[in-house]
C-alpha cells in the first residue's frame, strides 16, 4: 500500500466516532502546563464556614457545647468528648506488630520447603 492509500483526499475533514468535529470543544481543552484546579478544592466548605462561625464566637461555642452536654443524645454527647479529649490530647494510638523483615528470597525459600515437606 501506498502512502496515498492510506490518507484522505483532499477536501474531506476528519472526524471522530460518531462523525464528531475534532476541533469541537478545542478552545475550552486544558492547554499544556495549565492547571484549572490549583488548589484541589471543589470550592463547597459549607461544613468549614458554619464551623469557624460557631467556633469563632466564644460564647456561641460554649452555648453549643452546653446544649450537647444537656441534650438527650447520648452518642452526642460521647462524641463530642471524644473529639474534645482527641485535639487536647492527641489521637489514641494502637501498636501494630508487624514483621516485615522477610524479602522475597526468604519467602520463595521457605514455599519451596513447605512444598518439599508436603510431597513427601
Amino acid at each position: 500500500m501506498s502512502e496515498n492509500e492510506n490518507s484522505q483526499p483532499e477536501g474531506v475533514k476528519k472526524t471522530l466516532r460518531g462523525g464528531v468535529d475534532p476541533q469541537v470543544g478545542a478552545a475550552t481543552r486544558i492547554k499544556k502546563g495549565e492547571v484549572r484546579n490549583p488548589e484541589g478544592k471543589n470550592g463547597q466548605d459549607y461544613i468549614s464556614r458554619a464551623l469557624k462561625e460557631v467556633f469563632g464566637d466564644t460564647a456561641m461555642t460554649v452555648k453549643a457545647i452546653r446544649g450537647i452536654m444537656t441534650g438527650k443524645s447520648a452518642i452526642a454527647k460521647v462524641m463530642l468528648l471524644e473529639k474534645a479529649a482527641e485535639r487536647l490530647e492527641g489521637k489514641v494510638t494502637q501498636p501494630v506488630d508487624l514483621n516485615l523483615n522477610l524479602t522475597l528470597r526468604d519467602r520463595m525459600k521457605k514455599a519451596k520447603e513447605r512444598m518439599t515437606n508436603h510431597n513427601i
